[in-house]
């Protein structure tokens, strides 16, 4: 093994790192810095091995968008120094396709509630 691997000690601080940087994402309602995809098709067109995040220097952000976009830029760059790169990479692709799976149950779950309820109110007309 080189000295280029993470010791364990190594590891623990960049888990420590990630789950910061992923609370404050989650506290904040953000995938990752610069991504936010709020509708359904948004969601899953994201692309997972090349995502569009958004730059803080991008001219067509409002103030406000830019501040929401990036608040979790200090975490993020904590995460980046504490772990190696190819770790965040495959940490952030792991993250939005697990928030792009959760949205997909959910939309499915919703469809199926939806169809029980219509499928219910046939029966009951049917009854009468």
């Amino acid at each position: 093994m080189s000295n280029n691997h993470p010791n364990q000690s190594k590891r623990a601080q960049c888990w420590e790192a990630r789950d910061f940087y992923f609370n404050c994402l989650n506290r904040n309602d953000l995938w990752l810095v610069g991504l936010n995809p709020k509708t359904y098709d948004e969601i899953l067109n994201v692309n997972i091995t090349n995502p569009a995040i958004k730059c803080e220097k991008d001219k067509n952000l409002t103030k406000e968008e830019r501040r929401e976009l990036f608040k979790c830029k200090p975490e993020l760059l904590n995460f980046e120094k504490s772990c190696l790169k190819s770790w965040v990479t495959h940490f952030s692709l792991i993250r939005i396709k697990e928030l792009q799976t959760d949205e997909l149950k959910k939309s499915i779950e919703s469809r199926e509630n939806e169809r029980a309820k219509n499928e219910e109110g046939f029966w009951d007309k049917m009854k009468k």
